[in-house]
């Protein structure tokens, strides 16, 4: 994939009034602010993806809704190897500009170039091993490791450390109306709206009686949390606890359900990853679940990402990768020969290329 066309939030870019290449259909609604799109270059005839704001003119959204097109998941092959990490690979992120983001157990955070094949910026700041990092919605960058959570500015300088924290941050979700929740040993936190870059008071709730690994944000409306203690808790915006489902297995990994695109209810809708290797979806709007993936991973699932064109990629302790395409069904599994343990984290680029980090202590990049 050349040429990516993208187009950000207005603050980090000038946005156009109109689009002049032909709009295939809608890739996903995020929240309410940010659409992707699947386009068609016209000149090379190839697929990219764009970032568009939803109040672009001149797109009518529900004729883009109706539109059916199947992106082509091509065979992902290995590229490159990163080894500039010491240890375990555990979170990997995507910055605004395009860049990657990894961390690592050897408590480093590398900010990677534009090209992946070294890196532009290593923050070696933290303390304790960095147990994840991620976007927040003001682009800034978030990374949790034992006991604290660090906020950093756009120079990578640390602007607030958030301490007191239970144990390990095992994940993070930033809500809308701009509330940081994290996910801990027996806790989740949750700090109020952002004043002046800064988080201050927390409130803690101790619904859980394990390990919380994974926090989702369902929609505008609702988040998830979801443990070792085999509970998954569902909360309204205001924190009140509206539902709690009894699950058979550890729960591991969120991941939101985008295949619906013409049916009003994929929002409520997300897939559920557990410690034995099976994958759910879970209908929230009637309470019920639907196996999606058994036996086809041999261990814990530690992660799960929606591709582009509505397609999946999922990971486990077992050191295999499966692409899925958008009905869930596999089909390619990627095993590096170099990467004989488990797989953390993915994540895919802007380009379309897909990015693991696991226990080998590498990074690789599959095109």
């Amino acid at each position: 994939m050349k040429n990516l066309y993208k187009f950000f939030y207005s603050e980090y870019s000038k946005i156009p009034t109109s689009v002049d290449y032909p709009v295939l259909c809608m890739y996903q609604i995020l929240n309410s602010e940010l659409i992707r799109f699947e386009i068609e270059n016209p000149n090379e005839s190839n697929l990219y993806l764009s970032k568009i704001i939803k109040e672009i003119e001149n797109i009518n959204h529900s004729d883009l809704c109706k539109t059916n097109y199947q992106f082509s998941l091509k065979n992902f092959k290995i590229k490159n190897s990163l080894n500039n990490h010491t240890h375990f690979v555990n979170s990997l992120c995507t910055l605004k500009d395009g860049r990657l983001v990894s961390g690592s157990e050897d408590k480093s955070i590398i900010i990677w170039n534009l090209e992946l094949t070294k890196p532009d910026i290593i923050i070696k700041d933290n303390i304790y091993p960095i147990k994840i990092v991620k976007l927040l919605n003001d682009g800034k960058l978030i990374c949790g490791s034992y006991k604290e959570m660090r906020i950093y500015n756009d120079s990578f300088n640390c602007i607030n450390t958030l301490k007191d924290i239970s144990n390990n941050v095992c994940d993070i979700i930033n809500l809308d109306d701009g509330k940081l929740i994290c996910g801990s040993f027996k806790e989740i936190r949750i700090y109020p709206i952002q004043w002046d870059n800064l988080y201050n008071e927390c409130k803690v709730i101790k619904n859980h009686s394990s390990w919380v690994n994974c926090l989702l944000k369902i929609n505008s409306k609702f988040f998830a949390s979801g443990g070792d203690d085999k509970q998954i808790f569902i909360y309204d915006n205001n924190i009140k606890c509206i539902r709690n489902i009894n699950f058979d297995s550890k729960i591991t990994t969120f991941c939101n359900y985008i295949n619906d695109i013409i049916d009003n209810d994929s929002t409520n809708k997300f897939l559920i990853g557990d410690d034995i290797g099976n994958i759910y979806k879970y209908n929230y709007s009637n309470n019920s679940f639907e196996i999606i993936s058994e036996g086809q991973h041999k261990n814990k699932i530690r992660c799960i990402i929606p591709l582009f064109g509505n397609n999946y990629a999922s990971s486990a302790s077992d050191s295999k990768i499966i692409i899925r395409d958008n009905k869930f069904s596999p089909i390619q599994a990627l095993i590096s020969k170099d990467n004989n343990k488990g797989i953390n984290t993915l994540t895919q680029m802007f380009n379309g290329s897909l990015i693991s980090g696991g226990d080998d202590f590498k990074i690789n990049i599959f095109e």
